[in-house]
């Protein structure tokens, strides 16, 4: 995902957010598709931890699975530099990490 928005691809879809209509069914259909499939991977990804007892599966709700994207998001949308691997890292590390060791 860094890849892309980082790329070509992801100056075009800044763009394009920048400029649609945010109630138009185009951008409804975008962010749902891009909502899903953030969501889908991060859920598999934990989901995969809790089978091998290194997360609770109390953790696992929709909103902590929702985190890690949005900040990616935020940077995206609004910050100045690319979507590094040292924001990934510092995002998984600082943010993602703990909050699914923490309790529920």
């Amino acid at each position: 995902m860094a890849d892309v928005l980082s790329g070509p691809a992801g100056k075009g879809m800044r763009g394009l957010l920048s400029e649609a209509p945010s109630d138009s069914q185009h951008m409804r259909d975008a962010r749902s598709l891009v909502h899903g499939l953030g969501r889908g991977v991060m859920e598999a990804v934990v989901r995969k931890a809790a089978e091998r007892g290194e997360v609770a599966c109390e953790a696992i709700r929709s909103s902590r699975l929702e985190v890690g994207h949005a900040l990616i998001h935020q940077h995206f949308l609004f910050g100045a530099a690319p979507v590094s691997d040292e924001l990934i890292v510092g995002i998984v590390d600082d943010v993602v990490l703990p909050l699914f060791l923490s309790a529920p």
